[in-house]
């Protein structure tokens, strides 16, 4: 979890962060039902030829990037909106129409 969670502040730019640490629980692991490390098996995948375009590493950047990208459209869409407003309350001379 702790290179997950320094990815994530790697991709979102959030420099120093203060990460809250947990100490292991049970055989070694962060909580109950916890396991160390996992490895999926993408044996059937590759039958139909799936190729992983990404490994972990990559998928958790480009996952933690897309909402900020999305996030900054919205407010670039907002603040276009109110400058076309602004714009459309305003004569020729720039004095605000009522």
């Amino acid at each position: 979890m702790d290179e997950v969670a320094d990815e994530v502040i790697r991709a979102m730019n959030l420099g120093k962060v203060k990460k809250k640490m947990y100490k292991p629980v049970l055989h070694g692991v962060g909580w109950p039902d916890d396991v160390r490390r996992i490895a999926l098996r993408i044996d059937k995948l590759r039958a139909l030829n799936f190729k992983p375009s990404m490994n972990s590493r990559e998928a958790v950047r480009v996952t933690a990037k897309k909402p900020l990208e999305e996030l900054n459209g919205c407010i670039q869409h907002l603040f276009n909106m109110s400058k076309e407003k602004l714009c459309y309350n305003r004569g020729e001379d720039g004095s605000e129409l009522l």
